[in-house]
Formats: C-alpha cells, sequence, structure tokens
C-alpha cells in the first residue's frame, strides 16, 4: 500500500476511536466507567488508562522523530519481521489473552473521568503526526519498542500498532459494557 493510503486508513481507524470515546465512553457513569466484569479483569477507565500510558510513549517519540527527521516523497510502506510479529500479536482478531508489562498494568492505579479526556488529547496528538508524516518516510523513522528498546518499530508500523491496539482494547471496553 503507498504511504498516502497508508495513513489516509489510519487516520480514519484513529478517528472512530477518538469518536467512540467522545460519544459513548464519556457520557457513561462513575459506577459504568469503574465496574469490573470480574476481579481479575479491566474495568473501561482501566483500559482506557492502558492506552493512555502506551500513547504516553510512542507519541512522544513519534513526535520527536518527526521534528528531526528530512522531507521524502512518496514511497510504499513497508513492514519488518518485528513490525509484523507486533501487530499481529495485539490485533483484535488475536483473542489470546497477553500478559501486561507492570508499568503498562493499570490495575493498581487510582483511575478517573480525566482519563478519558486525557485520551482524547492523545488522540488528537496521534492524527496530528498522522497527518505530518504524510512529508517524510514511514520506513525509514524508526521508533524503539516499548517492551525492549533495542528492538524498533518503522514510523508507519508504530502508528498501525498503537491503533490496532486500541482497536483491541475498545472491543474489551465494548465487551465490559455488555456485562
Amino acid at each position: 500500500m503507498n504511504k498516502k493510503e497508508f495513513l489516509n486508513f489510519w487516520k480514519e481507524e484513529a478517528s472512530i476511536n477518538l469518536q467512540f470515546v467522545e460519544n459513548e465512553l464519556v457520557k457513561l457513569t462513575e459506577a459504568q466507567l469503574n465496574f469490573k466484569p470480574d476481579a481479575d479483569k479491566w474495568s473501561v477507565l482501566q483500559c482506557v488508562e492502558h492506552l493512555n500510558r502506551y500513547s504516553g510513549y510512542y507519541l512522544k517519540i513519534m513526535a520527536d522523530k518527526l521534528s528531526k527527521a528530512n522531507e521524502k516523497g512518496a514511497e510504499e510502506v513497508k513492514y519488518s519481521w518485528f513490525g509484523k510479529m507486533s501487530i499481529k500479536s495485539i490485533h483484535p482478531d488475536n483473542r489470546k489473552k497477553s500478559k501486561t508489562l507492570g508499568r503498562l498494568n493499570p490495575t493498581e492505579s487510582e483511575v478517573n473521568r480525566q482519563i478519558l479526556q486525557d485520551f482524547i488529547v492523545h488522540q488528537k496528538n496521534l492524527l496530528s503526526l498522522l497527518q505530518k508524516a504524510e512529508k517524510y518516510s514511514v520506513n525509514s523513522i524508526k521508533i524503539p519498542a516499548d517492551v525492549f528498546k533495542l528492538l524498533k518499530l518503522r514510523l508507519g508500523e508504530c502508528f498501525e500498532f498503537v491503533i490496532v491496539h486500541q482497536q483491541r482494547h475498545i472491543l474489551q471496553i465494548k465487551e465490559v459494557l455488555t456485562k
């Protein structure tokens, strides 16, 4: 897929995630936002806080890398083995439960409604970065993986990873809301 189509697709997906939080989650009660279907499951706010922790890491680095990048023209989006594996492991179609690292796990965190506003800010920042990336190479800019910084995602892979990860947890949130 070419870079323009790729970035437009992921802008649309990121917008859908933003609209879900703005239109559905912000109107929920505190009880609904904090409800946990089981002791070992996350509440809506814990899911969103988990996404905020990922965004806090990845968006900052993407913004920094883009600010230092040289402009480059159109290109086809390419995937590394690590990028393919990372995206596949967190894709919503992969229903296998995965272990969350301690610093990314919101289980013991104080959560409140502000987490939703933080997500909205992160998401608008993500959309801005997707727009900015149109001028740059999504293949040559490398983003260190949060779990192991020696492994790197290409910028395009990183955008996809962040948004697919959001989709996975939005699906989880929808399941919590049906309980």
